[in-house]
């Protein structure tokens, strides 16, 4: 109880707005640069605080990237995309989500 308390506070805090645009911002930004890098984005954007890259056309599977991606200390979710070719445990999508590098100064 002690912990929600804590949470409803800091999201009644008019700094909280202003961090959830950051994190907004950051994924918008994100999805331009990997469309910009020949990446296709599953619902072609973003509205909220994540985003997931479509991997099909591109030698490298989900699992692939999470484990590479995890090796440099990065945390993403291999995820399945829409008529996925390969199996959930591979997949061919990528999950990446900005509120852990927002809240780092990003």
């Amino acid at each position: 109880i002690a912990a929600k308390a804590v949470s409803f506070k800091e999201c009644a805090e008019p700094e909280f707005k202003v961090y959830q645009q950051k994190v907004l911002d950051n994924a918008q930004a994100m999805v331009k640069e990997f469309q910009q890098r020949g990446y296709k984005i599953v619902s072609n954007g973003t509205e909220n605080h994540l985003f997931l890259i479509d991997l099909i056309d591109h030698n490298v599977t989900g699992k692939e990237a999470d484990a590479a991606l995890g090796n440099a200390h990065i945390t993403v979710n291999k995820n399945s995309v829409p008529n996925d070719p390969r199996s959930p445990f591979v997949t061919s999508g990528l999950r990446i989500g900005t509120p852990a590098l927002t809240r780092r100064g990003a």
